[in-house]
């Protein structure tokens, strides 16, 4: 139930089958995207040194994805991650140290390369829609369109700068765990 619960939430529904989740023709692709972020977030564990206070702000840096920073600025003004309050950004800042997500969305055309690599050793969540874009360093792809729904998650890029997901995450079948690249 839990997982229908979540998946409902985030604006994806489950086909016939109860094995893919589909996104409802009437929300636009956006939206699914912020819904399906802000409902990821409370699975996901860093590190016990990422926030100054129990109640800094969440900070997310969206990159060249204006309609999702939309999305996700109307929910920040209503919600917080536990006792975090949202704040959404739409360029790259001078310092990271208060970053706790960079979206980098598919027009951004540097890709994973144009985020430096201080930040990619850092604990920051770094979520894409680009194919490829979790075997090749990034945590999460958000890859959805109109005609399917597919979250990639690497632990590995995860667990490299510290960050953990909980197990209810991991047992959602809709969620495809992958493994990095190996560059040879």
């Amino acid at each position: 139930m839990g997982v229908l619960v979540l998946w409902a939430c985030a604006g994806l529904t489950w086909t016939a089958t109860g094995q893919t989740p589909t996104k409802p023709r009437s929300a636009p692709e956006p939206a699914v995207k912020a819904a399906a972020i802000l409902k990821i977030l409370p699975f996901v564990q860093w590190p016990t040194n990422t926030f100054a206070a129990s109640n800094s702000t969440f900070v997310m840096i969206v990159l060249d994805a204006p309609e999702v920073a939309a999305q996700l600025q109307k929910v920040a003004a209503e919600q917080k991650i536990g006792e975090h309050p949202i704040q959404v950004r739409r360029q790259m800042p001078d310092s990271w140290q208060d970053v706790q997500l960079i979206y980098v969305g598919r027009d951004y055309r540097r890709g994973l390369a144009g985020v430096p690599e201080a930040v990619r050793r850092s604990p920051i969540l770094l979520v894409g829609e680009q194919p490829g874009f979790a075997r090749s360093g990034g945590t999460i792809n958000l890859l959805l369109t109109a005609e399917s729904s597919q979250i990639e998650i690497c632990r590995e890029a995860a667990s490299r700068v510290g960050i953990r997901f909980s197990s209810h995450l991991a047992s959602l079948r809709a969620i495809q765990w992958i493994d990095e690249t190996k560059v040879q």
